[in-house]
């Protein structure tokens, strides 16, 4: 289990959902595939958007809430079906973000709406399926990996995630695509960087094979965390090509890419064995030094899913191996699921971590109960943070309301509680709170919740209201989360606006500022723009403002044509602070055959 209290907002979800959200991401397999991306399907061309569904034309479906969710993009359009067994909601956020940039929209179910070009009724369920162009978006399917996050906008829970891989020139079975690539920068600081590399790319069946030799990542914007309180490490999300492509497919070992911080060579392989089972396969090293090696298979039978993984970590000081199981059942609106870990590691010995859940999710009501158990020598050297020796239970339950008539759009509530102690029976943690939403059909939406309880010693008691606008004439989102309290025995406050904004077709801007106060003053800016120049450029930056250091870089990225792109970036991404530094990159594809 991975216990990460983040106790500020990252973006207008709610404190509660963060608070068991963390929890269940670390304990149990079921909803840790929950949280992870779907595969978009990859067509030749466009689907059928008549309403009935054709399912080998999209993926497989993500489930949040009572909403079903399925996504498919071609090299002309992004296409995204919607189910529901009652009125579909009338509004959803559309987030994309890659390495490259991020942009944000809305498609109106009803009303006008720039991106809304096809649109399919049916009855029961309810069905709708959009067309939307990629013209109208920021991004393309030739820019790499990237993901796109579907959202309702009546609820503030977790999107439906899918990541799109990126569409290369036709293979055929044996066809190998290379990307060669050279990187150089020149700056005040020191003579300069220079490296090259080789990035590949192959099919065999239903199978991806890919891997990077030398990769250079100091190109790749990183992902920047709010200043959130927690208790343990935190991790920003991945957003490096080669860990996103096909990051879904090694549940349940719970890999946490943001520990490798780079390899020397790496190679992946993932996709589908046959209809029911999926498999997924990683190894990275740093030659001399370290490797790690990571696999997964899932399959499903019937109502029942199965899965196992491994995980393996080998370096100069340590030895760490990591195998896991799981199982879930589905029957109506039951779920069970459950999860055993095992883990061996030269420092700490052997350990072990199981879980069980029961779910019930119908017609807008839910409840969960998580039980778990961690002995104190689990340590996963690869995975998302574990506190070992500890056991406890966990319980949420809730419901959710739809309105078709009136200006409510809907409403809901949900309460949990969290108990956990440590192997000898003493006191861990005891957190217990509740969360209540009421959404706008002119898309403002009222986010509250209250906590209270101990970690250890300390008291925490704490009140988050969050405020959002995500109509904007269908061109972005605009929020406020402020957070009121007790952490750590200490007084806590924090204030977050943040907004996303579509100026015109082809600008974007988006920016968030938080000011912080607990143990000391902090604050941070963030502002993000996106350009899109033609098809094939775009110019894109960002600032950074953190306890008045300050960091901007500015990038223009042009696909010349299959064969050749280059990237040229004034300033430094991943830096604390600006750097007076001009980097150049050249990436040059090759189709071989053999």
């Amino acid at each position: 289990m991975r216990l990460d209290i983040k106790l500020a907002s990252t973006g207008g979800y709610g404190q509660l959902s963060r608070l068991v959200g963390m929890f269940l991401l670390g304990s149990t397999s079921a909803l840790a595939a929950e949280d992870s991306t779907t595969l978009a399907n990859h067509l030749d061309k466009a689907p059928s958007l008549t309403g009935n569904l054709l399912r080998e034309q999209w993926s497989e479906a993500t489930l949040v809430d009572d909403v079903a969710f399925r996504l498919s993009y071609d090299k002309a359009a992004l296409y995204l079906d919607v189910e529901r067994h009652k009125e579909l909601p009338p509004a959803f956020t559309i987030s994309m973000r890659g390495a490259y940039g991020s942009h944000t929209f809305l498609v109106y179910r009803h009303g006008s709406s720039d991106y809304r070009v096809d649109e399919s009724h049916t009855g029961e369920p309810f069905r709708m399926a959009f067309s939307i162009p990629w013209k109208v978006t920021t991004f393309t399917p030739e820019d790499g990996p990237f993901t796109i996050e579907v959202r309702q906008t009546q609820t503030k829970g977790r999107p439906a995630a899918f990541q799109c891989a990126p569409s290369q020139p036709k293979k055929q079975q044996g066809d190998l695509l290379l990307s060669p690539f050279v990187v150089g920068s020149a700056n005040t600081e020191n003579s300069g960087y220079a490296n090259a590399g080789l990035d590949y790319q192959a099919k065999y069946r239903d199978l991806n094979i890919l891997g990077s030799i030398s990769p250079d990542f100091r190109t790749v914007e990183r992902s920047i965390l709010n200043l959130d309180f927690s208790y343990y490490v935190r991790y920003a999300p991945e957003t490096r090509p080669f860990f996103l492509s096909g990051d879904n497919y090694y549940a349940p070992t719970f890999l946490a890419t943001q520990r490798i911080d780079t390899f020397d060579a790496g190679e992946k392989i993932y996709g589908k064995v046959d209809n029911n089972t999926t498999v997924g396969i990683m190894d990275t090293a740093n030659f001399w030094d370290q490797n790690q090696f990571v696999a997964g298979v899932s399959r499903e039978e019937g109502k029942a899913d199965f899965s196992a993984g491994f995980k393996d970590l080998h370096d100069l000081l340590v030895n760490n191996q990591f195998s896991a199981g799981s199982f879930s059942y589905k029957d109506g609106p039951l779920r069970f699921s459950s999860d055993i870990q095992v883990t061996h590691d030269d420092q700490v010995g052997g350990g072990s971590s199981g879980d069980a859940t029961l779910a019930y999710n119908k017609n807008g009501t839910f409840a969960r109960v998580t039980a778990t158990d961690t002995s104190a020598q689990f340590m996963d050297r690869l995975g998302y943070f574990t506190q070992p020796d500890v056991r406890g239970i966990e319980a949420t339950v809730g419901a959710r309301k739809s309105y078709p008539k009136g200006p409510i759009a809907g409403s809901g509530f949900s309460l949990f509680t969290l108990q956990l102690q440590g192997q000898s029976g003493a006191l861990f943690q005891n957190y217990i709170g509740g969360e209540g939403s009421v959404d706008f059909k002119n898309g403002i939406g009222v986010d509250g919740s209250y906590e209270a309880g101990r970690f250890l010693k300390n008291r925490d008691r704490f009140g988050e209201v969050i405020l959002t606008d995500t109509a904007l004439g269908g061109r972005g989102r605009v929020g406020l989360d402020f957070t009121d309290g007790i952490l750590a025995s200490s007084n806590y406050q924090n204030v977050l606006p943040y907004f996303a904004y579509k100026v015109t077709p082809k600008f974007e801007v988006s920016g968030s500022f938080q000011a912080v106060h607990q143990f000391e003053n902090q604050t941070q800016t963030i502002v993000h723009f996106n350009y899109v120049l033609n098809k094939n450029e775009s110019l894109s930056g960002r600032v950074v403002e953190f306890q008045n250091q300050w960091n901007a870089y500015v990038r223009y990225h042009h696909q010349v044509n299959d064969r050749f792109i280059y990237e040229v970036i004034v300033g430094d991404p991943n830096a604390i602070q600006t750097q007076r530094a001009l980097w150049l990159k050249m990436i040059f594809p090759m189709d071989v055959k053999f």
